[in-house]
């Protein structure tokens, strides 16, 4: 049965008026939404179960479930040919795969037309699809836990419409959503115009994202600026959390092998522990300073077996100067070497909620006044240096960005560097790129 394709698909669905008794008129049962009668989309599904495979049982099974336990339109997912693809290309290379954008032809299946006969979709769409490098020697666990992280999609998530094969690779390939960019391209494209009450709305946009995957009983294992993605949806912008089970090679699975960018993983996790919630929390204090700095953590030195060791005996990116104090404390709090002094993720995110409720309604609070003075402290830079603000700096030949294998042996018992929270540093860093005691003393020759 063909598939019908609608260019004008918002103005077919308001034309089309739902039945007045919202009855199936195939077998008279009650419709779910618009258009969408569970019972016979599922009959659907199932009578083109032989008409397409992916080559894979296991993946095959996940498309299926998918299929047969989707309660509407959106909410599955397909197998798409890859000749259903037009204008593919490569825009990013991870650790574990290639990003490519590209446009879907058909766009994806919203409804049966009873009329017709046949599946409305979408249309043309452009979207994204992620090549996992040598998916296609992938075990069933693999699938499995990608599988678990997509069942808990949420708005914080890129949509995940289905998945495709490579025919030149033979590896699968993802297909999502398509936004606009990561967070790391995002900072460094617009660090200049990014207010600290902007900072802090992303700050609080990723901690309830992370707030809604922990709540789903999910810990992400692999969390950094790359897989924290900025959308703007034409009238704000949208934070999404990707990446969700994808914290190894498709066909590594080791248990004991750990993989991640080194700068954002917990100095319990270098030394080869289980990732926990907490592990995680470490990760977004990470973020919170590429935030507040514009700059990626450890950019001047490379990130090897050294590094991974001072990361344990307590070393931690240097503090921002222009940092609200609050912002500090909350993100010392976070990189705590002990996991358990941590805060909870529902904890921060009442906190960052809360600071933003000081800064739109109730200015004359503390918290507002740190996030009032340190913005008069920024556009006072901005002033001073003009065109010499340099907040990127290249970064080390051998600095990762991208996810590897972590393996550091004989790594010391994780400790903080100081008894102290607030005394995690002794150095200080402006995002004018010039030391703390180096800009005081800039200032008083203004």
């Amino acid at each position: 049965m063909g598939c019908h394709s609608s260019k004008h698909l918002h103005r077919e669905l308001t034309e089309i008026d739902p039945l007045p008794t919202k009855i199936c008129p195939t077998c008279k049962q009650q419709l779910t939404q618009r258009g969408w009668c569970q019972p016979c989309e599922i009959k659907r599904f199932k009578d083109d179960f032989h008409n397409w495979t992916s080559g894979n049982n296991d993946l095959d099974n996940i498309i299926r479930h998918s299929q047969l336990n989707t309660t509407g339109p959106l909410m599955f997912l397909e197998w798409i040919p890859y000749d259903k693809f037009e204008n593919i290309k490569e825009v990013d290379r991870g650790g574990f795969g290639v990003v490519y954008k590209a446009t879907w032809d058909l766009g994806p299946k919203l409804y049966w037309d009873d009329s017709r006969r046949c599946w409305v979709r979408e249309g043309e769409k452009q979207v994204v699809l992620k090549r996992l490098y040598n998916s296609k020697n992938a075990n069933a666990e693999f699938w499995n836990e990608l599988n678990r992280h997509r069942c808990k999609q949420n708005k914080y998530i890129p949509r995940f419409y289905g998945f495709s094969r490579s025919p030149s690779t033979k590896d699968y390939v993802l297909v999502l959503e398509l936004v606009d960019g990561d967070l790391r391209h995002h900072l460094k494209k617009n660090f200049v115009d990014t207010t600290w009450e902007k900072k802090l709305g992303i700050v609080y946009n990723i901690a309830h994202g992370l707030m809604t995957i922990h709540n789903a009983g999910l810990i992400h294992r692999n969390f950094h600026t790359g897989n924290i993605l900025r959308h703007f949806n034409g009238s704000q912008f949208l934070t999404y959390i990707t990446d969700l089970g994808q914290y190894k090679p498709a066909d590594k699975q080791n248990r004991n092998d750990i993989y991640g960018v080194l700068v954002y993983a917990a100095p319990e996790v270098l030394r080869g522990e289980e990732y926990t919630e907490a592990s995680d929390v470490y990760s977004f204090s990470i973020i919170m300073w590429e935030i507040a700095s514009g700059q990626r953590p450890f950019y001047d030195r490379p990130h090897n077996a050294e590094l991974a060791r001072e990361i344990c005996n307590g070393l931690r990116p240097p503090i921002i100067m222009e940092t609200p104090q609050c912002y500090v404390e909350l993100m010392e709090k976070c990189w705590n070497a002990d996991p358990k002094e941590r805060p909870d993720i529902r904890e921060l995110e009442k906190t960052l909620m809360s600071w933003g409720w000081h800064m739109g309604v109730s200015q004359k609070h503390s918290v507002s006044d740190q996030f009032i003075s340190a913005e008069k402290e920024r556009l006072r830079l901005l002033e001073h240096l003009g065109s010499q603000l340099e907040p990127f700096k290249k970064p080390h030949p051998e600095s990762f960005y991208k996810s590897r294998l972590l393996n550091f042996p004989d790594l010391p018992k994780p400790r903080n560097l100081y008894d102290g929270i607030g005394d995690s540093n002794d150095q200080t860093y402006s995002i004018s790129g010039i030391s703390g005691e180096d800009e005081r003393k800039t200032s008083e020759t203004d």
